[in-house]
């Protein structure tokens, strides 16, 4: 509840990130939390209800983004060839 405090990070154990996101956006915190960022779609669905309620804004860590397999693996999702 610290009114100087603005965004936190969340890295805690994987099955405290939903709850940990979703009390810092009531809180009125900005969030950046590492993933995975839920157990469950019902958690995912809180978190993004959370942010949306509290017009937060909470990104979702995710690394190897810039690998080239992840690289082709996108390029194949966004050209239809896969997922389709």
């Amino acid at each position: 509840d610290d009114k100087d405090i603005d965004a936190v990070v969340i890295a805690t154990p994987d099955h405290w990130h939903a709850p940990a996101t979703i009390l810092a956006c009531d809180a009125g915190k900005d969030v950046y939390v590492e993933k995975p960022a839920s157990h469950n779609l019902r958690e995912g669905r809180l978190m993004v209800e959370a942010a949306r309620r509290n017009q937060r804004i909470v990104q979702l860590g995710t690394q190897s983004r810039s690998r080239p397999s992840t690289i082709r693996a996108i390029e194949l999702v966004r050209a239809g060839e896969v997922g389709g």
